[in-house]
């Protein structure tokens, strides 16, 4: 408990209940981004677009705003945006066009 503060069970409960969600979720950030932004298989070919599409999508695990060292801009430009993965094509502004 804090010192100074008095915490009924339910509370004590809901900020335990919270701690271990938030550690869960830093936890599968850590393993996901292991996973897909790390370890790129030596013959992965992947574009600076590409690699900054899977840092948003592992970004976006986290709660808005809980990513506060972020500038709002480009939360606002790139947190909700659709990819359209494996088509060459994006949404939004930067439009890329799949090679024929």
């Amino acid at each position: 408990m804090l010192p100074g503060c008095v915490l009924g069970v339910d509370a004590h409960v809901f900020v335990l209940f919270f701690v271990a969600w938030l550690d869960k979720m830093y936890l599968e950030f850590t393993e996901n981004f292991e996973k897909t932004f790390v370890c790129q298989d030596m013959y992965e070919n992947r574009t600076i677009f590409e690699t900054l599409d899977r840092a948003w999508e592992l970004l976006r695990s986290f709660p808005k705003d809980a990513l506060n060292k972020i500038p709002a801009k480009l939360l606002k430009k790139y947190y909700q945006r659709e990819m359209m993965m494996g088509s060459g094509e994006r949404k939004g502004n930067g439009e890329r066009k799949s090679k024929a």
